[in-house]
């Protein structure tokens, strides 16, 4: 990434922001908007969503995108180059959105969606764009995904659910995640200090 700051150089600026301003980096200003923290030169981003194509920043009729396969067509392939490849086009389609994340790839399956998400990321962020697997997790329906709870089995959680986000963590360094809109086992996603905090700085 060009112009990327070191991790101390990161690390001395998140030390000078305040508990509101790190809310508001982590929230979002709009639905495709980052929050900027003017003071301290932090610019907003644009995002895009695009597990199949960078649709840009409007739902429906947005600008025209590349209409690529769906992941469980891509999952059939088993090919890690052709996902790394796709991440190439999907960060050259944001760029020419003016984003600079895309909120992809989406991913589920334990092992297989790993090692896919992992080269899916490497591809985007290669040419410069931030990548953002989703949802995490146990986001396994679209049908009142905002308000439907996922009771999983502890063993279950870590070795199917989480494992393909601990993949791509580990090999791939997202700039962003996305959380799920559902509740695991009673909490959601996004307010669960087991989901956020206890489980990625434990494992």
């Amino acid at each position: 990434m060009s112009g990327a700051k070191s991790p101390i150089a990161i690390e001395a600026l998140v030390s000078q922001l305040t508990l509101e301003e790190k809310i508001s980096l982590i929230a979002g200003h709009s639905t495709w908007r980052t929050a900027a923290i003017e003071r301290l030169g932090i610019p907003n981003l644009k995002v895009s969503d695009g597990p199949s194509g960078a649709r840009g920043e409007i739902f429906g009729e947005g600008v025209p995108a590349a209409f690529l396969p769906c992941g469980v067509s891509l999952g059939a392939t088993w090919d890690v180059e052709l996902l790394y490849r796709m991440g190439e086009l999907l960060a050259h389609e944001c760029k020419s959105k003016s984003a600079s994340v895309i909120l992809a790839p989406t991913i589920e399956d334990p092992f297989l969606t790993g090692k896919l998400a992992s080269a899916h990321v490497r591809g985007v962020q290669s040419q410069g764009v931030g990548a953002t697997p989703k949802h995490y997790v146990a986001n396994d329906q679209e049908t009142k995904r905002f308000h439907s709870n996922a009771v999983i089995a502890q063993r279950a959680l870590h070795e199917v659910y989480l494992l393909p986000f601990q993949m791509v963590v580990r090999d791939a360094d997202p700039w962003c995640m996305m959380t799920a809109y559902n509740k695991v086992n009673g909490l959601h996603c996004d307010m669960s200090y087991e989901l956020l905090t206890k489980i990625p700085r434990d494992t």
